[in-house]
């Protein structure tokens, strides 16, 4: 069994005033089989005992009230057996204010 933890790099984009930006929703489908979402307050989950297989993961930002803000990003992926997870750079931004 693993630990699956995913997080997303975040971009601005405008909504209309009075919108409120909530919680983030992350869902971890299995190609076979029935899949789970965690909502979180910050642009990380962890999915913890996922069996060794291939999954799509999907995120969306809802707002105060649960309706999709933006566009959802996914990704598939496969979670194998007798392998070791390392953390390397994926994306860098910056933003610069004067």
């Amino acid at each position: 069994m693993a630990t699956v933890i995913l997080s997303t790099s975040v971009k601005t984009q405008l909504f209309p005033a009075g919108t409120v930006g909530g919680m983030w929703r992350f869902i971890l489908n299995p190609i076979a089989g029935t899949g789970v979402s965690q909502d979180t307050s910050d642009p990380t989950a962890t999915f913890a005992d996922v069996a060794a297989g291939d999954y799509t993961a999907s995120v969306q930002r809802l707002d105060d009230a649960g309706n999709p803000l933006g566009d959802a990003a996914s990704i598939a992926f496969t979670v194998g057996e007798n392998q070791v997870s390392i953390s390397v750079p994926d994306v860098l931004s910056v933003e610069v204010t004067l």
